[in-house]
C-alpha cells in the first residue's frame, strides 16, 4: 500500500483482508474436524484444565461461552461424540443438566491441535517478528472494539428509524 488510498478504498481493502483472514482453514491442520469442532474441543479442554475437580462443562455453559445457539452446539457435540472425542453425563444433582468431557481420544486430539497451533504461531511469529506481532495485536484489539461500538450504534439507529 502506498498511503494514497481514499477512505472508500481503505474500507474495501480492510473488509477484503478481514474476509480472507476469516477464511483461513485452521480446520485443515486437523484432519476430520471442522472449525467449530476444534473450537469446542479446545473450550472443553481449557475448562477441564482450569477446573481440575470438575467432571466436565455443562452444555448450557458451553453454548454461552461459544456464543452459539444450544441447537448448534448440540450438533457439534453430537458429531464429536460420534467420533469418540467427548462423552456426556447427566448431572446427578440436577437431572435437567448434562455435562460434557473429553475422552482419552479427545485429550489426544486436543494435544494434536495444540501442537499444530503452536507450530503455526511459531511460524507466523518468525516471519512477522515480535514488534510487528505486538503492534498487530494492539491494533486488531482496537479495531474489534471500534467495530463492535459502530455496529451497536448502527443497530440502535436502525431500530429508531424503523419505529419512526
Amino acid at each position: 500500500m502506498n498511503g494514497k488510498m481514499g477512505n472508500k478504498e481503505l474500507m474495501e481493502h480492510l473488509l477484503h483482508v478481514a474476509v480472507r483472514f476469516q477464511k483461513v482453514n485452521i480446520a485443515g491442520l486437523i484432519e476430520g474436524l471442522s472449525h467449530n469442532e476444534i473450537g469446542t474441543l479446545e473450550m472443553i479442554g481449557r475448562f477441564m484444565l482450569n477446573c481440575p475437580g470438575a467432571k466436565g462443562i455443562f452444555v448450557t455453559d458451553l453454548a454461552k461461552c461459544r456464543g452459539s445457539s444450544p441447537p448448534a452446539v448440540s450438533r457439534t457435540l453430537r458429531s464429536l461424540e460420534e467420533k469418540g472425542l467427548i462423552g456426556r453425563k447427566t448431572d446427578t444433582n440436577d437431572r435437567r443438566n448434562t455435562y460434557v468431557f473429553l475422552t482419552k481420544e479427545g485429550l489426544k486430539k486436543r494435544e494434536e491441535i495444540a501442537k499444530n497451533m503452536e507450530l503455526l504461531g511459531t511460524g507466523v511469529m518468525a516471519r512477522m517478528g515480535t514488534e510487528k506481532t505486538e503492534m498487530l495485536i494492539k491494533l486488531w484489539g482496537e479495531l474489534e472494539n471500534i467495530i463492535v461500538e459502530e455496529a451497536e450504534n448502527l443497530s440502535a439507529q436502525n431500530k429508531k428509524s424503523r419505529r419512526s
